[in-house]
């Protein structure tokens, strides 16, 4: 029996578990959207702070 067989039958549940089951569903939206504003935070630190 493979690993994905199984980590298949590992059900998440709860708030947690299905908000890690949409970010795996939608982990390239959720890279493309967080990229930009991780760069956006630390540019305005680093301008802040001189």
């Amino acid at each position: 029996m493979g690993w994905w067989t199984v980590l298949g039958h590992i059900a998440f549940a709860g708030r947690i578990g299905r908000g890690l089951c949409w970010l795996g569903r939608h982990s390239l939206a959720y890279y493309l959207i967080h990229q930009p504003v991780l760069f956006g935070i630390l540019w305005a630190v680093l301008e802040i702070s001189g």
